[in-house]
Parts: C-alpha cells; structure tokens; sequence
C-alpha cells in the first residue's frame, strides 16, 4: 500500500504530494499468512497497468517470494501494448521500489 501527501491512498491524476510506503515486507508477509491460516479473503487489487505499474508488481510477488520468475526482457509500450518475458534466471527492474513508482505516476500522466 502507498499513501500520497502522507494520508491519502487513493489519488486521481491531479493528484500531488510524495509517495509513501504504508506497510513493510514483513507486514505483507504476514498479512498473507493469515489469510492463509484463517482461510479469509484480504482485498487486494491493482487498477491498472503501465509497464512500470506491471515491473513494479512483479518485482512485488519476486522479493516476499510469491514467484521466482524475474525479468528476462522487456520490451517498451508499441500503442497499448508492452512485452515482458520472464525466467527464474533473469533479474529485478532497476530502481527502488519509490522510484518505480514515480515512474508509474509519470507514465500515468501522460495518458
């Protein structure tokens, strides 16, 4: 989860303020153990995709180790359409997490 402006968790391309990280690792870990133990549901949804928005998730499952798949190519927007190929012998985007982000607001700018 990523507040904007320190409080809000929902933002609109007129949105403004610094990105901020609400939960640690280790809490979205444990989140989804409960889930798990409990057998409950725990809402969680991405809205849309950019490519960095898809990079950036995937990185996500990669690191608390959901998947073991990591970027082998990726192939910039043609229109609509981006391309990524995966395997367990390629790597994570550059960039930090926060950065990854701020690209995802920027390429969500420009749509």
């Amino acid at each position: 989860m990523v507040s904007r402006d320190g409080r809000r968790i929902v933002w609109d391309a007129t949105g403004k303020g610094e990105f901020k990280l609400v939960h640690s690792w280790e809490q979205a870990k444990q989140a989804i153990r409960g889930v798990s133990e409990r057998e409950t549901c725990l809402d969680v949804f991405e809205s849309c995709f950019t490519p960095t928005s898809f990079r950036l998730m995937m990185h996500d499952l990669f690191e608390p180790g959901f998947i073991q798949l990591k970027e082998l190519a990726f192939y910039p927007s043609t229109g609509s359409e981006f391309y990524s190929a995966l395997s367990r012998s390629g790597e994570l985007p550059a960039g930090t997490e926060l950065e990854l982000l701020q690209q995802v607001d920027r390429e969500q700018s420009l749509s």
